[in-house]
C-alpha cells in the first residue's frame, strides 16, 4: 500500500475469530437464553433442535447467528482516500492470483476497514497455494455479504465481514443503525442520517467517493 495512505489501523492485528450463536427469548416475560459455540466451531445443529424442543411456543423469538470474538474499533479513513485504498487492494488481490478482486469497489468509506482485513487475509492464503475466487460483494439490509470460494476460513472470514458491518455507520465507520429511506436499507450514523435527510448526493459522496 503506498505510503501516505498508511495510517492507524493495522488490519494484521484483527482478530477475525467468530463465535456461532443461538437464541430464544419470550416477549412476555422478558426472558432470555444466549448460547455461543467454541471459537471457529461449527455450530451443533442436532443439540440446538434439542434445545429448541425445550421451551414452549411463547418462546417464540429464535435465532442463529455470529459474533465476532471483537468488534473493529470506530472509524474509517477520510473519504478521499477511498478510491485509491481500494484501488490498492485490489491490486495487491490480483497479483496474488484471486480472481473477482474488483468487487472490492463496492465497498463504502465506512466499511474499509472490513475490506482492509479480508484483503490481508485473502492475500496471505492465496500465496499459502488456496484459490480463491469472490464472487460477489453485496449491501443487503444494511448489511455486507461477501461471497467468496471455497474452503470453510473463507466462510468465516465473509461471517465475520458480514458481523462487522452490523451497526456500523457505512459513511464513518461509526456506531450506526439500520435506516430504510426512499426504497433504500443504509447503516449510518445519527450525524449521517441527519446529512442523508439534509442532502443525499452529500451522503452519497461521503461513502462512495471516487479519484478527482
Amino acid at each position: 500500500m503506498p505510503d501516505h495512505l498508511e495510517g492507524s489501523f493495522d488490519p494484521t492485528k484483527v482478530d477475525i475469530r467468530i463465535h456461532a450463536t443461538w437464541g430464544t427469548s419470550n416477549p412476555e416475560t422478558g426472558a432470555s437464553v444466549h448460547v455461543e459455540w467454541g471459537l471457529d466451531q461449527p455450530r451443533d445443529e442436532s443439540l440446538e433442535d434439542q434445545l429448541e424442543a425445550l421451551f414452549p411456543d411463547s418462546w417464540r423469538f429464535r435465532y442463529k447467528w455470529y459474533r465476532p470474538v471483537e468488534r473493529l474499533p470506530p472509524g474509517a479513513p477520510p473519504p478521499e482516500w477511498r478510491a485509491e485504498l481500494l484501488a490498492s487492494l485490489v491490486h495487491c488481490l490480483t497479483a496474488s492470483g484471486i480472481k473477482g478482486a474488483d468487487q472490492f469497489e463496492a465497498f463504502p468509506t465506512g466499511w474499509i476497514w472490513i475490506a482492509q482485513v479480508i484483503a490481508h487475509h485473502m492475500s496471505a492464503w492465496a500465496r499459502e497455494g488456496e484459490q480463491i475466487r469472490i464472487q460477489s460483494i453485496d449491501k443487503e439490509l444494511g448489511m455486507l455479504r461477501c461471497y467468496a470460494h471455497d474452503s470453510a476460513r473463507l466462510k468465516r472470514l465473509c461471517r465475520w465481514a458480514q458481523c462487522q458491518s452490523e451497526e456500523r455507520c457505512m459513511a464513518t465507520g461509526m456506531p450506526g443503525e439500520t435506516r430504510v429511506e426512499y426504497g433504500r436499507v443504509l447503516t449510518l450514523s445519527d450525524e449521517m442520517y441527519a446529512l442523508f435527510e439534509l442532502d443525499p448526493a452529500a451522503l452519497q459522496d461521503r461513502m462512495y467517493r471516487a479519484r478527482r
